[in-house]
Formats: structure tokens, C-alpha cells, sequence
């Protein structure tokens, strides 16, 4: 088994460090999804003048060592504790607006041309407990006082006809999700946004800032506007790290897939505890599958590989599939996560950060907020991020 990220990008070449001194009307801070998409935002508002710096390459933080499942849920907080936060309207406005990025990010995708193994896939939550079972319903009640149109409950034998798996024997279907080689979605976006003018420079971490001044290890940015949207670096004690671990197996036979009923290559989640189960069937047909979320002692959004959530995938391996199917490669990563409901907006008059959506589709819709709340536009989304 390798100890690295399975996912690769062998054409991909970085931009060069920052060296001497910029100006901008915009920097941007953080090369993964957040950073990408503030860009990506400012664009759509008419503005030219963006730096995006990156400490590593674009996408090597905790964007490019995700699964690649873009999903259109929380990670923050369920959907019935946002209810009941702050209504039903106001929740309906947020799952709205995610239904608003992953449609953003396909036509993205499929305009731009950007190569990295995307489709839309049918999104399956999966139970193996009475335990379960009653979350499940309790959500599922949430998401129909939301919009009925979304989720379908299913019983064992519906179950089957999605996922074909002996343990499991309760689920629901939930709305479609994207799925990407992570890396090459990120690269993808930060061509995109290089022929429109944005300046990108990798490898070059930040320092500080101060007075209108960006310093980093060989150069400064004198910029109107800073947005931090560097995932795990942030320093705030609503924020915190956890540690997650993938692992992907060989690829699986038609044959494997069709026992399974994942040749259609469903995406699936484990909604039975708190540190859930993820997975997918790659583009050439590997089980993806994903678990933890324990707390990281480390900013870095690459750490050393978790020997323990490897033996737990491994056993829900067994128990998915009813035997043993070796893992090729396995790393462990980390992702920031608020410890609110909601993504983590902070909206200053020359400084904001965005951070700990948890969620690539939940990121994109905090950015595209957070762009808006920048021009003072009202939003449907104020009656949730404002009045945190």
C-alpha cells in the first residue's frame, strides 16, 4: 500500500513565487476551493485586478486530498438544528444557494473544458441500525419540512436496487452530487482564472499584514481588500482541524461492481455515528472509501497517515463488500470545521476570511456570500451569516 494521495496531475505546472513587490485591488489568500472561488466571484463582479497566493501548489492543501465528492449538504450543523436556529425559510435559502454552487461549478466544468474526471452521480445515505434508522428519519423530516422534493426514503429492498450491500438494510436518497479528481478540478479552475487576469503565485506562504501591506518571504502585496481563505492555517478558536483518512483499492471488475450495484458508481455515506463512512466508485472504477474526524493537532492540511482509521476502513470494507479487497493507497488529511451551525464568514471593512465549511459545495456557497456581503447586496442568506 502506498502511504501518498492517489490523486496525480503529471502536466500540471506551478506558477512562480512571488518575488518583489505588487499591487492589488484584491489578495487573495489560499489556492484550494475557497480561495479559487472568492477569485472566481470577484471576477463575476467585473474585477481585474486579483493576486492569489498560495503557500504550495494550487490545490495541494486539504482541496486536493479530498475525496472529490461534491455534495450539496452540511457538515456543520443537520439540517434540523438550522431549522430550528433560524427557521425553515432561511434554511431553505441555504440549500438553495448549494444547489446554486453545484450548478456553478458543472457549468464551470463543462464550458471550461477542465479534464478531471467529473460526472454526476446519485448520492445514497446508508444505515445499519435502529440507531441509525431514527436519525435518518429525524433528518429526513427536516429536509421534507425544507423541500419535499429532495429526499426518498428506502427500504431494504429499494436499498438494494441503489447499493447491494448485506449489512445495510435501511437508506435514503438524497439529491445528486459531482464527482471530481479533486486536483485536477482545482488546477482546472486556477487556469480558468489566469486567462481572465488573475495573478496566481504558488509556493509562496503568508507572513503578516498590516497597514494596506501584505508581507510574504520575498515580497509584498499593497492591496485595497485581503480575503483569508487558507482551510486549516486560519487561526480562530471557532475553527477547528480534524484528521480524516482515505483509502482506495484496485480497480474493481464489472463483475465486483455489479454484485455491489455500483456500476452506476453511486456516491454513499455511512450516516450511523458521528465519525461517518464516505465513499465513491472512481473514474477507473476504484473503491473510494473515506473515515474520521479526529481532532488535528497541526495546521498543515497534510499530516502523517492514521494506522486506525486505515484498520476501521478496512473492516467496513469487508462488511460492504463481504471480503477482504486490498487498499493501494491510503493518506490521511485534514479539513478545518466551525464549531457552529454554519460556515465560519467574517465580513471586515479591509480584512475578511472565510473558513471550516468542512465541504467543497459548502465552501463555494460562504465565498459566493461573502463576495456579495463585500458589495453590500442583499442576500438571501443574511438571515443566517448576518445574524451570527
Amino acid at each position: 500500500m502506498q502511504e501518498r494521495c492517489f490523486w496525480d496531475d503529471p502536466g500540471y505546472e506551478a506558477n512562480d513565487p512571488l518575488a518583489g513587490n505588487e499591487r492589488a485591488d484584491w489578495l487573495i489568500v489560499g489556492g484550494g476551493v475557497s480561495g479559487l472561488f472568492a477569485a472566481y466571484f470577484l471576477l463575476k463582479r467585473g474585477e481585474r485586478d486579483i493576486v492569489l497566493i498560495e503557500r504550495g501548489a494550487v490545490g495541494s492543501g486539504s482541496t486536493g486530498h479530498s475525496a472529490g465528492m461534491l455534495i450539496g449538504d452540511l457538515q456543520t450543523g443537520p439540517w434540523s438544528a438550522v431549522i430550528a436556529k433560524y427557521g425553515a425559510e432561511a434554511a431553505r435559502a441555504y440549500m438553495s444557494a448549494q444547489e446554486d454552487a453545484q450548478r456553478i461549478v458543472r457549468s464551470l466544468i463543462e464550458n471550461e473544458g477542465i479534464a478531471c474526471d467529473f460526472s454526476m452521480r446519485d448520492f445514497v445515505l446508508i444505515n445499519d441500525s435502529e440507531w441509525a434508522i431514527r436519525r435518518t428519519m429525524h433528518e429526513f423530516a427536516a429536509r421534507q419540512a425544507i423541500d419535499p422534493r429532495h429526499p426518498t426514503l428506502l427500504d431494504e429492498e429499494e436499498l438494494r436496487n441503489e447499493i447491494r450491500s448485506g449489512e445495510f438494510y435501511f437508506g435514503e436518497h438524497l439529491e445528486q452530487g459531482l464527482t471530481v479528481n479533486p486536483l485536477k478540478f482545482a488546477h482546472g479552475v486556477k487556469a480558468y482564472l489566469v486567462r481572465h487576469g488573475v495573478r496566481v503565485y504558488e509556493h509562496t506562504p503568508f507572513l503578516s499584514y498590516r497597514d494596506g501591506v501584505a508581507y510574504m518571504p520575498h515580497g509584498t502585496v499593497s492591496c485595497g481588500h485581503i480575503i483569508h481563505a487558507s482551510g486549516t492555517w486560519l487561526r480562530d478558536p471557532s475553527l477547528k482541524n480534524y484528521m480524516t483518512t482515505i483509502g482506495i483499492t484496485r480497480p474493481l471488475s464489472q463483475g465486483e461492481l455489479s454484485a455491489l450495484n455500483l456500476a452506476d458508481k453511486d456516491m454513499f455515506l455511512d450516516d450511523g455515528k458521528r465519525s461517518f463512512h464516505y465513499g465513491k466508485i472512481t473514474a477507473d472504477d476504484r473503491l473510494l472509501l473515506g473515515y474520521g474526524d479526529v481532532l488535528g493537532s497541526s495546521s498543515s492540511a497534510v499530516v502523517r497517515l492514521h494506522m486506525s482509521h486505515v484498520d476501521n476502513i478496512r473492516h467496513f470494507i469487508r462488511r460492504f463488500t463481504g471480503y477482504d479487497i486490498p487498499l493501494e493507497h491510503a493518506w490521511t488529511g485534514q479539513y478545518s470545521l466551525s464549531t457552529g451551525l454554519l460556515p465560519q464568514v467574517i465580513v471586515g471593512e479591509r480584512e475578511s476570511s472565510i473558513g471550516g465549511a468542512g465541504t467543497q459545495i459548502a465552501s463555494i456557497t460562504a465565498v459566493s456570500y461573502l463576495v456579495s456581503a463585500l458589495y453590500h447586496d442583499p442576500h438571501p442568506l443574511d438571515a443566517l451569516f448576518y445574524a451570527d
